[in-house]
C-alpha cells in the first residue's frame, strides 16, 4: 500500500540512538502508517525543542519527540528546557494538533539494551563489548543496524516497550486513535516526576499505533 504524506507520524529524536533505531524499524514493519524519523542531534531539550517547533504539524497524522531523562537530574537548568518542552506539547494538543512527548529514563540506550534478557543493569560497555563486540559506546549508538542486532527476531522491541507498569512511568500519553480517519482525540500528557527511580520508557506510545 502507498503512504502518502498524511499517513506520517513524525518522531524528533534527541540524537543517534534514537535515529538509527526507529530508521530500521520502519524497515521491518507493515503498517498504514508511516514513521519519519528526524534527528536533533543531541544536546539539550531547548534544542529538541527548537527542532519540533521548525517541524509543521500540518499534513501529518503526529508529531512525537523522544528525549532521555537523565538530562532533567543531571544537568543544571535542564528541569526548566524539559517543562518547556511539555508545555509546547501540551499547547500543541489544545490547538487540534497531536504532539506526544516520550521520555526513556535514565536513557534510550536501556531501553536498546532490555532487549537482550541477560542485561541486568551491568556496566553498559561491559556488555555491549562482551555480547555485540562494540568497543565503545559511541559506536553503538552510531550503528544503523542497531534495530536488526537488537531485534533478532523483529518483535523484542514490542516485548520490550508492553513490559511496563503504567504507574511506574515518567511520563504517559493518553489518547484516543480512529484508525479509520488517521485522527486523535481526547489528548493528554501526564508527567509524575516522583517516577525517577524507574528505568522505564514510554514508548509503546508510538508503537501501540503501527
Amino acid at each position: 500500500m502507498a503512504i502518502s504524506k498524511r499517513n506520517n507520524i513524525t518522531v524528533i529524536c534527541e540524537g543517534d540512538t534514537e535515529y538509527n533505531y526507529l530508521t530500521g524499524l520502519k524497515k521491518h514493519i507493515n503498517s498504514t502508517l508511516n514513521i519519519v524519523p528526524t534527528n536533533a542531534n543531541g544536546g539539550d531539550y531547548s534544542k529538541v525543542l527548537r527542532k519540533l517547533k521548525q517541524t509543521s504539524a500540518i499534513g501529518t497524522v503526529a508529531r512525537f519527540v523522544l528525549v532521555d531523562f537523565d538530562r532533567y537530574i543531571t544537568i543544571v537548568n535542564e528541569d526548566k528546557n524539559f517543562q518547556a518542552l511539555l508545555n509546547y506539547c501540551k499547547n500543541e494538543q489544545k490547538k487540534g494538533n497531536p504532539t506526544f512527548l516520550i521520555a526513556s529514563n535514565p536513557n534510550f540506550d536501556i531501553f536498546v539494551l532490555k532487549h537482550n534478557i541477560k542485561y541486568k543493569n551491568q556496566d553498559k560497555l561491559t556488555f555491549l563489548k562482551g555480547n555485540y563486540k562494540y568497543k565503545t559506546i559511541e559506536a553503538f549508538k552510531h550503528d544503523p543496524k542497531i534495530f536488526e542486532k537488537f531485534n533478532p527476531n523483529s518483535n523484542e522491541y514490542l516485548e520490550v516497550a508492553a513490559n511496563v507498569n503504567q504507574n511506574e512511568l515518567i511520563v504517559l500519553n493518553k489518547y484516543d486513535f480512529d484508525f479509520n480517519k488517521y485522527t486523535f482525540k481526547k489528548m493528554s500528557i501526564v508527567f509524575k516526576k516522583e517516577n525517577v527511580t524507574y528505568k522505564l520508557s514510554n514508548i509503546m506510545d508510538l508503537f501501540k499505533l503501527l
